[in-house]
């Protein structure tokens, strides 16, 4: 009875290390937590009546090109070109009253950490109706993903 209850506990310990490599990928994406993955789950977070007209004609580049984004200086670019391309009504009112010292706070980033929290400034900053329910409802494993790149 006791070697059936070993192997029985044994197992589901197996089980809830994988459901815990799962909930690491919703967060991460299938490619891993770089900054560019993490950077595209927010664009695709966005519900696209929440953006400007300009934005379908650079969508697809910039969908495509924050796959390559591996420093600050790429991260910064895709940042600023997604919010030039939201609409100020998909932002909070505290966001639009503060967005210039939000973006001296992101251009100012030394690191990828600095980019990080100007991210999660964003999404913090997006009106819960501007954001899709899958976003809204990984957001926390989102963060914490963005916790963890230095």
């Amino acid at each position: 009875m006791k070697t059936k209850l070993f192997t029985l506990l044994f197992l589901c310990s197996f089980l809830v290390a994988g459901a815990q490599v799962d909930i690491g990928k919703v967060a991460a994406g299938s490619q891993g937590a770089s900054i560019g993955n993490l950077i595209g789950q927010l664009g695709k977070g966005i519900v696209p009546s929440s953006f400007a007209d300009g934005w379908s004609k650079v969508k697809d580049t910039w969908f495509k090109d924050i796959g390559n984004i591996t420093d600050v200086a790429g991260a910064k670019k895709s940042i600023t070109s997604l919010v030039d391309n939201l609409k100020p009504s998909a932002l909070t009112d505290a966001f639009n009253k503060n967005k210039s010292e939000w973006m001296k706070k992101l251009n100012g980033a030394a690191g990828l950490g600095d980019i990080g929290n100007s991210l999660k400034g964003l999404a913090g900053g997006l009106k819960p109706s501007a954001m899709t329910s899958d976003f809204t409802a990984d957001k926390s494993a989102w963060e914490g993903a963005l916790s963890a790149i230095k």
